[in-house]
């Protein structure tokens, strides 16, 4: 098949959710020394939150990538991005701890879901000899979601008292994910 305007339209809106994946990954190493401090956290607590991401997104990839086979795609690039969004959110209003801990884990699932989801809608959307360089484009984005990460954190850190500033950027990262949400639809 020819490459059609939808093609750059798709790589867009997948890029975009990489972009997201990428802040969501890069976000919480950028506030935990500030989460350390507030919550008095142990080093095997700051590793759990970091372990907990990757069991999530491990789980998130397994689980979801069978039911995007089983159930189709388009339903769940909505529900994974609903997900995530709304787990961030939560993220974001943490009272403590262990909370926290409870939705950065339902956040990673949704984020890993969405790794199984780019991929597979690359293969089955885009012309066969143009999946490589589709691929290149949407993989890109995830520097660009690192960046975004450093900088937002680093203007909310500075900005806010640290106990605040950390939950605008996570907050930041749900409202950026509706917007892709939409872009989707």
């Amino acid at each position: 098949l020819a490459w059609k305007p939808i093609h750059t339209w798709i790589t867009m809106a997948l890029g975009i959710g990489w972009l997201l994946d990428a802040f969501e990954v890069n976000v919480v190493g950028n506030v935990l020394g500030v989460l350390r401090d507030l919550w008095h956290l142990s080093d095997s607590q700051a590793s759990a939150i970091v372990s907990v991401w990757l069991v999530g997104l491990m789980i998130g990839a397994l689980f979801f990538g069978y039911l995007a086979d089983r159930f189709g795609r388009r339903k769940l690039f909505l529900i994974t991005l609903l997900i995530y969004s709304g787990a961030t959110v939560i993220s974001a209003l943490s009272p403590g701890y262990w909370f926290f801990l409870v939705f950065r884990f339902l956040t990673a699932i949704g984020v890993g879901a969405e790794y199984s989801a780019i991929n597979a809608a690359i293969g089955e959307l885009i012309p066969a000899r143009y999946r490589g360089r589709a691929n290149a484009t949407v993989m890109n984005f995830w520097p660009l979601g690192t960046i975004l990460a450093a900088a937002i954190t680093l203007y909310f850190i500075n900005l806010f008292p640290p106990s605040i500033g950390w939950r605008f950027a996570f907050a930041l990262g749900a409202i950026l994910a509706l917007f892709t949400l939409w872009g989707r639809r």
